[in-house]
């Protein structure tokens, strides 16, 4: 291939429904990659999730985390028929499910958690306290994500990793504070890194706490430009709404503006 030929052509996407994420992220998210998703507990990561299934007319939800919410996923909007979950037991299964599925030509695929993976040997283990092998998850991820890669690369399929963060215990004092479970790999072979956080709660004398709005950042990105951030609006009971929309909310709702 040369530059101006096949491969010259733009990135193929999906838009978000969310305008300040498709202008962040270069146009929507991008078919046929990888993402990975992280950040603290509630800080919106499954939330978000559930809503970018909903932008497709399709989608797979691996729950390695036994929380999959059926409630919380129409709220965001998926749909019965639309919306697949399973709920393999250990990392080679589930890894195999995203690759049957990619093959398949599913158009978006979110793995919750990556943290939640554990290995099938560890799985069979009788004694929980021995410890089977260090770094088994990241060597396995480190082997599969490449063929992984290829088939999503065929069909157009996105997947998303849904990854936790861990307190860095011994980095330098200049390192990030912050590690993510599951090795290097997954960095690597993500085309798109996102660190969401809460930035605030959403409160109202009347109600208290009606919702939150979440900080994204551009980690890592190799179909835009990196480094940059917005912020999502989330109303509990409604989902993610628009700037706009939660200026009205919080008239109705009697909370102070900022």
């Amino acid at each position: 291939y040369r530059l101006g030929g096949k491969l010259d052509a733009e990135i193929p996407r999906f838009s978000t429904g969310i305008d300040d994420f498709d202008n962040a992220i270069g146009g929507g998210m991008p078919r046929g990659r990888l993402v990975e998703l992280y950040g603290a507990y509630a800080s919106g990561k499954t939330s978000l999730a559930y809503y970018l299934l909903s932008r497709v007319e399709f989608g797979l939800f691996i729950d390695l985390e036994g929380s999959f919410d059926a409630g919380r996923a129409r709220l965001f909007g998926c749909v019965n028929e639309k919306l697949i979950i399973r709920r393999p037991e250990w990392a080679e299964q589930a890894l195999e499910t995203i690759i049957t599925f990619a093959d398949g030509g599913i158009p978006l695929i979110v793995v919750d958690s990556v943290a939640a993976l554990i290995v099938h040997k560890e799985f069979d283990e009788r004694d929980v306290e021995k410890q089977v092998g260090i770094g088994m998850i990241a060597n396995i991820l480190s082997r599969k994500l490449p063929k992984i890669l290829s088939v999503c690369g065929k069909s157009g399929t996105t997947i998303i990793f849904v990854n936790q963060v861990r307190d860095n215990i011994g980095g330098f004092i200049w390192s990030d504070p912050y590690i993510t479970p599951g090795g290097h790999a997954l960095k690597h072979f993500s085309s798109l890194r996102l660190m969401i956080a809460r930035k605030q709660w959403l409160e109202s004398s009347k109600f208290g706490r009606f919702g939150q709005i979440s900080k994204v950042k551009i980690v890592k990105s190799k179909i835009c430009a990196p480094f940059k951030e917005f912020e999502l609006p989330l109303v509990f009971h409604l989902g993610f709404v628009s700037h706009d929309e939660l200026k009205s909310i919080r008239k109705d709702v009697g909370a102070e503006q900022e």
